[in-house]
């Protein structure tokens, strides 16, 4: 599947907000920046990231998690 250059600038603006808001990302069980998950999905051959939200007592985002599939 080939992704746009649009569609990788989406996706680093949207995480970006999340960290800029103090959310943690977690890539495979490290903690990674936004430009670091936006990396590993540009050089994946095979598979993909599923994206997991933690959310905290309160029904805030607590952390995004990204696995991959």
């Amino acid at each position: 599947m080939c992704i746009s250059e649009a569609a990788y600038r989406s996706l680093y603006n949207e995480l970006r907000e999340y960290e800029d808001a103090g959310i943690a990302m977690i890539m495979n069980g490290n903690r990674v920046s936004s430009m670091e998950i936006v990396k590993a999905y540009m050089a994946r051959e095979t598979g993909d990231y599923m994206r997991d939200y933690i959310i905290n007592p309160k029904g805030e985002i607590e952390a995004l998690v990204f696995d991959q599939v």
